[in-house]
């Protein structure tokens, strides 16, 4: 079961792939930029 997060709670450590095929680590935006994560639960479902 994934782990939940409440408001204001920090977010774990991740990494994900950009659009330009290149890695984005959440620790090397930290103090540069903002960052906002936006959670779709029902994407890609009929939902």
């Amino acid at each position: 079961m994934p782990e939940l997060l409440s408001i204001g709670s920090k977010v774990p450590g991740f990494s994900l792939e950009g659009t330009n095929g290149q890695t984005i680590r959440s620790e090397d935006l930290l103090g540069k930029k903002n960052l906002v994560l936006a959670f779709y639960p029902k994407d890609n479902t009929s939902g």
